[in-house]
């Protein structure tokens, strides 16, 4: 599991921190943030992701749908044929990738088969999306394009519910690829208002400023300062009561005690 909220918008003030005084570009058109937007997901079904915010879910027919071509596939290979840990060849692997992108589009658009259909997926679109996922050094469908027993599965022999599983991860992953290029921006989940969470970031300051004191020496918060902290939960500045736990920087030495930081805008309001 991961944190629930994901930040969906960020008010900026008006003006830029640093100026003319700033040494780098960054610098000088930096501005401080205002208001945060945090989406906090429901966590629905389980997950941190219930609402789908990098990828949309699924519906049942198309879990179905992708089921149905897996058994296909575990039963007669067709794009998991190479015996290896990942696939060598790039025009393969391109060649390959794109006709599972041509495939899934296909039974993904036919409203007889899945519900609700999509715009079918173009030649071109299904190209360009195969060298995109392919040429990433660090995260790509290399080795989701062969099948190796005891390496891409926990048996040593070549297995049909091995194969089909392996096959249905490479489907989803492709289909939820798909479904994200056919979202439109005003159903990303960013736009749910009813699971926002507004970081108020001035009002942050002034509660721990006001309010908060030092664990150790007992002194005030200056404005905007952070400080550390051994608790990796703290609920951040309180309205008429201190934050627990919480010192300044120059109170004792954390360096070998696991802290965790405790910056002046940790947590929504």
């Amino acid at each position: 599991m991961h944190d629930p909220m994901t930040q969906a918008f960020q008010i900026n003030y008006p003006w830029r921190k640093y100026g003319k005084k700033g040494r780098d570009d960054w610098q000088r058109n930096y501005r401080e943030p205002f208001i945060t937007v945090w989406h906090v997901d429901p966590e629905a079904d389980g997950s941190d992701d219930s609402c789908g915010w990098s990828r949309p879910r699924l519906s049942k027919d198309q879990q179905a749908r992708i089921s149905s071509i897996a058994g296909d596939e575990a039963r007669e290979p067709w794009f998991q044929q190479y015996r290896g840990k990942q696939i060598d060849s790039p025009t393969e692997a391109e060649t390959l990738l794109r006709q599972v992108f041509m495939l899934v589009g296909k039974v993904f658009s036919k409203q007889h088969l899945c519900k609700p259909a999509i715009k079918p997926v173009t030649y071109a679109e299904a190209s360009q999306w195969a060298c995109e996922m392919l040429a990433n050094p660090v995260d790509n469908f290399r080795s989701s394009l062969s099948f190796l027993p005891g390496w891409s599965s926990n048996f040593p022999e070549d297995r049909e519910q091995d194969r089909k599983y392996t096959a249905e991860r490479l489907f989803w992953c492709i289909g939820a690829f798909i479904l994200r290029e056919r979202r439109p921006w005003y159903r990303h989940p960013r736009w749910h208002i009813w699971h926002w969470d507004l970081q108020i970031h001035p009002l942050e300051h002034f509660k721990r400023w006001a309010f908060s004191r030092c664990a150790d020496c007992g002194g005030r918060f200056k404005w905007g300062r952070s400080g550390w902290t051994n608790s990796w939960n703290s609920e951040g500045p309180q309205w008429f009561r201190s934050e627990k736990d919480l010192h300044h920087n120059d109170c004792r030495n954390p360096a070998s005690e696991g802290v965790a930081s405790a910056s002046p805008v940790n947590t929504a309001n």
